[in-house]
């Protein structure tokens, strides 16, 4: 299991004994920021002929922008003289870059990228810019001349005024994403603004919502220069969370997890697990019907500690990332362990 840390580390760790250390991009990596530094990790599909390990991170230098690499792994360690540049992504500000990273089992890259920041917000409604979408790519036989491909069946490559990349947008600042391989499904935690926190699941095409909508609420004030006019039109156009909590009592900022498809725990069998930044609470997402979805909460991590991620074993088996803390596995209606 890898797990980064923000500061430009990324460890393995093993079921057992201490982690040991793969990558380090600490002199590279900006991580002052209020929501930069080293955002995700992910090894290729098919490690074995292909070793590499993708990355991406805030990088030190003028101005704000995020870098999405690869690493070749040579006897257990990435090699820093083999980073090759896939992507180069220009941030507007020092929060709202999103940033995960996962492979669908079609072979494919997917990443999250947030809008920008409060500023920058609008720029989710927009197709001609990377912020507040997922974008999917093909790497495989990436050079320095032709680091990815665009597939040919992503949902915008016929429009002239779309970034061809883009699979999905209208996002705020997808924290966290889980390609399930059993249903295909791309489930996302969107970190919300005011007063909602959602869980969508993204299809190709889909326009989630972000600024006009937080969660299935239309945000008209004066304040966010939405009208329920604007909500009003767009709509029916909008595909809305298939979860979504409110603030008080659950929490402040999603962070999105994964569908359970570990044996420990028969009854989570098939339950998206996620929680949240500033409860620490955890639930798990069950289907209740052929479009509806019931969340339980499962538990809350005690003492407080604050979430920043999940991560899944080879087994299925889900682990909790706490800040300053250690990693946690989840095994039981209501425990976890070191």
């Amino acid at each position: 299991m890898a797990v980064v840390d923000r500061k430009g580390h990324i460890n393995v760790h093993f079921k057992v004994g201490l982690p040991r250390l793969v990558l380090n991009l600490i002199d590279e990596t900006a991580y002052e920021g209020a929501e930069t530094g080293m955002l995700s990790a992910a090894l290729d599909l098919e490690f074995e002929e292909f070793p590499f390990l993708y990355v991406y991170y805030s990088v030190r230098g003028e101005g704000e922008k995020t870098l999405l690499s690869r690493f070749t792994i040579v006897d257990g360690g990435a090699r820093r003289d083999t980073e090759l540049v896939i992507l180069e992504i220009p941030q507007p500000a020092d929060i709202h870059n999103g940033g995960d990273i996962a492979f669908g089992s079609d072979g494919m890259l997917y990443l999250g990228l947030g809008d920008g920041g409060p500023v920058w917000e609008k720029q989710s409604q927009r197709l001609d810019t990377f912020l507040g979408s997922i974008i999917r790519i093909d790497v495989r036989g990436a050079t320095e001349e032709l680091p990815y491909k665009v597939p040919s069946d992503n949902p915008l490559v016929a429009n002239p005024d779309a970034r061809p990349e883009i699979w999905a947008w209208g996002l705020r600042n997808p924290w966290r994403m889980d390609i399930d391989p059993e249903s295909g499904k791309i489930w996302v935690g969107d970190v919300g603004w005011a007063r909602v926190e959602e869980i969508t699941v993204v299809e190709a095409g889909t326009n989630h919502g972000w600024h006009l909508f937080e969660g299935s609420e239309c945000r008209a004030s004066g304040e966010t220069g939405v009208t329920e006019e604007d909500c009003d039109d767009a709509r029916d156009k909008m595909i809305f969370p298939v979860h979504e909590y409110l603030h008080p009592g659950n929490g402040c900022a999603v962070i999105g997890g994964y569908v359970y498809r570990g044996t420990a725990i028969p009854w989570l069998q098939g339950a998206y697990i996620f929680g949240d930044f500033c409860t620490s609470k955890i639930w798990a997402l069950t289907p209740v019907g052929e479009f509806e979805w019931g969340s339980q909460q499962i538990l809350t991590v005690e003492p407080h500690r604050r979430i920043t991620s999940f991560a899944i074993d080879e087994e299925g088996e889900i682990y909790v990332l706490t800040v300053d803390g250690p990693i946690l596995k989840i095994v039981g209606s209501s425990d976890v362990t070191d």
